[in-house]
């Protein structure tokens, strides 16, 4: 057995080593640098949009990974989804978003599939494996 690497393969070994490194102290997407809860977008934050007109590109600019599907992809399939929910009925799809004017909008938070498992239940369908996105208007916030 050779101990010693041939040339390309410490190449590949740097290579590796590097990326995991890189991988390991770079400042992940959700983490926002006011502490922001990556989970939810707040008023607070939509109100410092005020250029963003609906909860779709609103999502699209502060979170992107909401909208990405976290199941199998191919060629044929389209890329999975997650629920979105809009005061509490199930929206038809992502697309539903975009008929909803930020100045509407109170928050928006993203459940992963564990947490809308727990919220919804896990159907045979797995309709909640990527996720959900609940949309709370102002007209559902109630007075304390």
């Amino acid at each position: 057995m050779n101990l010693f690497l041939s040339p390309r393969n410490r190449l590949r070994l740097v290579v590796s080593v590097a990326i995991i490194c890189l991988g390991a102290t770079a400042i992940p997407e959700s983490v926002s640098a006011q502490g922001q809860d990556p989970s939810r977008i707040s008023r607070h934050e939509i109100e410092e949009h005020p250029q963003v007109q609906d909860a779709l590109e609103l999502i699209k600019k502060l979170r992107p990974r909401f909208l990405r599907g976290r199941g199998r992809t191919s060629a044929l399939a389209p890329r999975p989804e997650p629920l979105v929910y809009i005061d509490n009925t199930r929206a038809l799809g992502i697309d539903d978003l975009s008929t909803v004017p930020t100045s509407n909008v109170e928050d928006i938070r993203y459940l992963s599939p564990t947490e809308a498992a727990g919220r919804f239940g896990s159907s045979r369908d797995g309709s909640a494996a990527n996720g959900v996105i609940l949309v709370r208007t102002r007209r559902q916030v109630r007075p304390e």
